[in-house]
């Protein structure tokens, strides 16, 4: 056997010789330019979606929060980029937020208090 022969890892004639067919043979050099291939495209796609995944905008009246690896940052409005499959955003309203909530009597002091402020003991 000389240094140029490969020895075939898959033979579709069944280790016979001289069977006049077409002798498909997989080999070394063949399997890792497939490996190779498969390699690249999967990493293609990671890079693509990683792509896609990077930027992100924050509408006007929101405040973005990127949380990455428990710290947390804040953004304005506008356009803006994150570490992909690290960070993930949440979008938070900046607009004033009006609580509508009646007054009530409180029975102690018998003055008026708003609702948020309870001044009875539990029980």
């Amino acid at each position: 056997m000389t240094s140029q022969e490969q020895l075939p890892l898959f033979s579709s004639s069944n280790g016979r010789k001289g069977t006049g067919g077409s002798d498909t043979k997989i080999t070394c050099a063949m399997c890792c330019a497939v490996i190779g291939l498969s390699v690249g495209c999967i990493l293609a796609i990671v890079a693509l979606v990683a792509l896609f995944e990077m930027p992100f905008i924050v509408p006007p009246g929101y405040v973005g929060a990127v949380v990455t690896m428990g710290h947390v940052h804040s953004y304005n409005s506008g356009l803006h980029f994150r570490v992909p499959f690290v960070s993930k955003v949440k979008l938070m309203t900046a607009k004033i937020q009006i609580l509508e909530a009646q007054p009530r009597r409180d029975w102690r002091s018998r003055s008026i208090l708003p609702s948020y402020f309870d001044l009875t003991t539990p029980t």
